[in-house]
């Protein structure tokens, strides 16, 4: 069916991955920082330089917003040891299943006239979705990856986590996948 069915893959964050970081309120780069140091992702200096952000919160907040060179580097530097550690796990837990990781970059969501099924990995991403399709003359159907598989929970991100999460993400979205597709090709042409 390769003639009949195109699949794209894009993320509703993934400008995080663009030069313009502070596109982001820095509330939300914050978070990820904390979320990576909560999880171990810091190691060495990156560890002490993530572990300052994270005590000095509200403090780099402040001085991001009035335009501190020197604090925004240092949350930029966090940001991308973050990036470059989720592509070496990314494609370390890709290729323990003989899968061949594509040099593709981050790729943001858009709004695409052909497109009939949109599944997000979280309830989250399918809400930003929406409001992207909202008046628009386009009207996809939106639903999470594991309502449309029909499996409980959704998927979170395993950004700034272990190898094990990234392992348990990577299983779970090729078991919804394979459910998914089922779906779709009975949906959509009618085979079982």
């Amino acid at each position: 069916m390769d003639d009949k069915i195109k699949i794209y893959s894009s993320g509703t964050h993934a400008d995080l991955a663009e030069e313009n970081l502070f596109q982001f309120p820095i509330p939300f780069l914050l978070d990820y920082i904390e979320i990576g140091f909560k999880r171990g992702t810091y190691q060495g200096s990156a560890k002490d330089t993530a572990k300052l952000v994270v005590a000095k919160r509200h403090k780099v907040a402040l001085a991001v917003q009035k335009g501190d060179k020197e604090t925004r580097r240092v949350v930029e530097y966090c940001i991308q040891y973050l990036m470059a550690d989720e592509v070496v796990k990314r494609n370390q837990v890709l290729m323990e299943k003989s899968l061949v990781p594509e040099n593709r970059f981050h790729r943001q969501t858009k709004v695409r006239d052909d497109v009939d099924l949109v599944l997000a990995m979280k309830q989250s991403n399918a809400d930003y979705v929406r409001k992207l399709y909202e008046g628009k003359s386009e009207a996809p159907r939106i639903s999470t990856l594991c309502e449309y598989a029909g499996m409980p929970g959704q998927i979170d991100d395993p950004f700034g986590g272990t190898l094990a999460d990234f392992r348990k993400t990577r299983d779970l979205i090729g078991e919804a996948v394979k459910k998914s597709i089922d779906r779709a090709v009975e949906e959509y042409f009618g085979v079982e």
